[in-house]
């Protein structure tokens, strides 16, 4: 912080200062102080002054933690880790990795962060009342107008008190009426906008100078800056470090040269701002990481932050469709450093700043700001991640035409939702210093999806390919070295080689960590180290291990809302407790799993029944980049089992949408498409649309996984089932029996009975249908599978075969026996349906709607 030279007078308060923040041995205790008063009055220099006063007298550190917003508090404790050297603390913008191992350093001062609202309240009220002429600001002025300023205070002594607002307001008006009709003023105008601390002077000089706007037109001669910033130095408007190129605006002064611009003038220095940044900012290209210019990114990312916050404020409205697209397009390329850092808080506000603004929704800036934010919500919501994803691609024939020349926008978009193999023949288009900065990253998502799909060697060959693109472009032991460590560890791990996949997670959390020790990505690849420990029975290290995972994903959570990692790390941990057993490990295990289980069962039940207590069932909750299986394939089957869970309970319309997604994000991924269009016929059929039910499982026949004997088997009886619809009888009755002739399986045979019985009651051979639905009935009961769903589909038509005789006598005789078989079946329907789904009649179709979609 720069300090006013020859800093004279407020000794009482400096003995105030020594006495309580100087060490006395005799008493070694943490030494706080509270200097407060309003903006401008010295507190800053009183306390620069005591600092220097520390450092002569050989205090080896001292630190000044800027508290303006959350952002410049995390990038203060940043610069702190980094100058103490701490384990674990990275020099590249990590600031909230940083802001841990201060922490930690400070012996987990965390409480710091929280103040009692009763002490916050009257702290506001204290500093209310307080107030007095900002000499410390303006000391150059006042020791040059003395004679006027009191002349002025003891004019306007009647109208209000010395320590008054007033009094501030016509020091500052002195400062500012010296700038009228100069450049200095221009100058002063931007910097009033933008962030109070560190404004770096190259914002002024662009790399070309033609960019800079008219009205800083003196700034493209580095003398003819120079001088006007000499201006607003001598005028105490702003300060210098003499060994740094930034500059420092008080806040107080900002907001009061804001009182004396017109709307006009506030909107046009924002404009300029905002032309500024958008020329400084280095540009997103292609979803490139920002990692080489990280230093860069930091210097301005604050400044477009505050920009922000002055739009909040004045809400100046564009005057034209394009007016405001660069600075969407800075306010992108910001976002993704930010998503680089981790600072997913500060990227969630430009990024919705940036969809406000930008006012062509079919832009590739707006298809830019979608990716973005996709990839930023994929950590705790997939399916908004999904949505995102899914509009920035929407019309693609007319993007890929009109926006030819923004095609690193839409390859960028192709790999977001995955379609690796579109994007990377475009990416080979490309001439070599573009292409070797991304091709890492499709050979990796490529290789996932032949993980997904047991096609292993090609992954290990995508894989290599990454691995060695990787370390040619960034290097040995890096970021996206470590990436591929992670992906062949879930390789391993699939293929139950724990040994190697040990070795994988452990390098992959290692060099995580050392870029960033308090990231996502270290807590995932440590939570994948852990499971292997669980795995081999290494109970005391999983221990050791997971406690310190769950410590930074707690951390995560505070910060980037990251509540589904600390679930499972939670369950994980608590797993290890269990099976260790030492001491009050059983009670600390039930314990610490019993708050995430509830969370889970909330969030699960409305869409998947009763899920039970599964890894998977915890892992489905997380990003798929961190639970080990990035690849959307995850989601899609999560669509799938959701949309048989509502087709059960009847809710035919929201089944059928879900199922759609699952299939369109398969048909993206080039992926096995037998099973949801398996669900989808059967769904169809449900709905009565036995026609289009026939299309799709016989869509479903060419895609038939062969040597899966279940699935042939299945797929006859479903079309045998829809042929009985159609009244296809001799068609019905050979595939029925060809599914027979083929079955190997026990469960199936009993299913086979249940369709020969269906088609035998269509066929009004109802003596044989209800022989047929006995013996399937007797199958399930020599089990003792007395609570199946196909046990009460088959009791329910048992029922109704006196119905379908037609014979009265019978009817009279049966009736009773109907009846209970009725009343058996509606019980089972109600335990398995619950009292909510209360139809007003007991159709067929409503008990059909029980029965899992490949029996029904």
């Amino acid at each position: 912080m720069p300090q006013v030279p020859n800093f004279v007078g407020r000794e009482e308060q400096m003995d105030n200062l020594r006495k309580a923040l100087d060490h006395v041995e005799s008493e070694a205790r943490r030494r706080i102080a509270t200097l407060w008063g309003e903006g401008g009055i010295g507190k800053t220099q009183l306390v620069l002054h005591y600092a220097e006063e520390r450092r002569h007298g050989g205090l080896a550190y001292i630190f000044w933690v800027n508290s303006e917003n959350s952002a410049a508090v995390d990038r203060s404790f940043s610069a702190i880790a980094v100058e103490l050297n701490l384990p674990g603390a990275t020099g590249h913008g990590n600031h909230i990795n940083n802001k841990y191992w201060v922490l930690q350093f400070l012996d987990k001062i965390s409480e710091l962060e929280q103040y009692p609202a009763a002490e916050e309240a009257a702290t506001e009220e204290l500093t209310g009342r307080l107030g007095g002429l900002p000499l410390a600001l303006f000391f150059d002025l006042y020791v040059k107008y003395t004679p006027r300023v009191h002349a002025q205070s003891d004019k306007d002594l009647h109208l209000q008190p010395f320590y008054s607002r007033g009094g501030l307001h016509g020091a500052y008006q002195y400062s500012f009426k010296s700038l009228n009709g100069t450049s200095a003023r221009e100058l002063f105008r931007v910097l009033c906008i933008i962030g109070p601390d560190a404004i770096p002077l190259s914002l002024f000089q662009l790399e070309n100078s033609e960019n800079v706007p008219e009205s800083l037109e003196f700034c493209r001669d580095e003398w003819d800056l120079q001088i006007e910033v000499e201006a607003l130095l001598k005028a105490s408007l702003v300060r210098a470090k003499p060994e740094t190129s930034y500059l420092y605006v008080h806040g107080v002064i900002q907001v009061e040269f804001h009182s004396t611009l017109s709307v006009e003038e506030r909107r046009e220095s924002f404009m300029t701002a905002a032309k500024l940044l958008y020329e400084a900012f280095p540009k997103l290209v292609n979803g490139l990481s920002f990692r080489h210019v990280w230093k860069q990114c930091e210097s301005f990312a604050s400044h477009v932050v505050a920009l922000c916050q002055f739009y909040e404020t004045e809400k100046c409205k564009s005057r034209s469709d394009n007016e405001f697209d660069e600075l969407v397009k800075c306010l992108d390329s910001c976002a993704w450093y930010l998503r680089d850092i981790g600072d997913y808080n500060q990227n969630d506000v430009l990024v919705q700043f940036g969809f406000e603004i930008c006012r062509d929704k079919n832009s590739p800036e707006y298809a830019s700001l979608l990716n973005t934010a996709g990839i930023i919500v994929t950590r705790n919501n997939i399916k908004q991640a999904y949505q995102y994803h899914n509009e920035c691609l929407r019309d693609w024939q007319i993007r890929t035409t009109i926006l030819a020349t923004h095609i690193n926008v839409i390859v960028d978009g192709m790999t977001r939702s995955n379609h690796n193999t579109k994007a990377l023949r475009i990416d080979m288009m490309k001439p070599e210093y573009e292409r070797k900065q991304i091709i890492n990253i499709r050979h990796s998502n490529i290789a996932e999806a032949f993980i997904q799909k047991g096609e292993y060697d090609k992954a290990i060959q995508n894989l290599g390919i990454s691995r060695q693109a990787a370390v040619d472009e960034f290097g040995e032991d890096t970021f996206y070295d470590a990436d591929v460590d992670f992906i062949m560890g879930h390789l391993h791990y699939r293929k139950g080689e724990i040994a190697q996949a040990t070795l994988c997670y452990t390098r992959a959390c290692m060099i995580y960590s050392s870029e960033g020790a308090s990231s996502m990505q270290t807590v995932a690849a440590l939570y994948k180290v852990d499971c292997v420990h669980v795995a081999q029975r290494n109970l005391d290290l999983a221990v050791q291990h997971l406690k310190k995972a769950l410590e930074l994903a707690e951390l995560n959570r505070n910060v980037k809302g990251d509540g589904e990692e600390v679930a499972r790390v939670k369950r994980k941990y608590a797993e290890a407790l269990s099976l260790r057993r030492e001491g009050s490990d059983e009670q600390e295990s039930r314990r610490i799993h019993e708050e995430p289980e509830k969370e889970r069962k909330s969030i699960q039940k409305p869409l998947l029944g009763e899920p039970p207590d599964t890894e998977r069932n915890y892992n489905i909750q997380v990003a798929p980049y961190y639970r080990g299986n990035r690849h959307p394939n995850s989601f899609a089957r999560l669509c799938s089992n959701v949309g048989r869970v509502w087709a059960q309970r009847g809710n035919f319309s929201d089944a059928l949408a879900i199922m759609e997604e699952c299939r369109g994000i398969l048909e993206g991924l080039n992926a096995d498409l037998y099973s949801i269009m398996n669900n989808l016929g059967n769904l169809h059929l449900s709905m009565g649309s036995a026609e289009t039910a026939f299309k799709m499982h016989s869509d479903a026949t060419a895609m038939l996984p062969r040597q899966n004997n279940g699935a042939v088997v299945l797929n006859e009886l479903n079309l045998g089932r829809i042929c009985i619809k159609l009244g296809r009888f001799e068609e019905a009755k050979n595939r029925i029996n060809k599914a027979d002739k083929d079955n190997t399986d026990a469960n199936f045979a009993i299913h086979i009975k249940y369709y020969r019985a269906l088609l035998f009651r269509a066929e009004k051979k109802l003596s044989s249908a209800r022989d047929e639905f006995q013996a399937t009935v007797d199958a399930m009961e020599k089990r003792k599978d007395f609570r199946n769903l196909l046990h009460a589909i088959c009791l329910f038509k048992q029922g109704l075969i006196p119905a379908d005789q037609g014979d009265k006598m019978k009817l009279e005789k049966d009736g009773k026996v109907a009846a209970e078989l009725l009343e058996n079946a509606e019980k089972t329907r109600r335990e398995l349906q619950g009292d909510k789904f209360d139809p007003q009649n007991r159709s067929q179709q409503v008990f059909d709607s029980l029965v899992d979609g490949q029996l029904r």
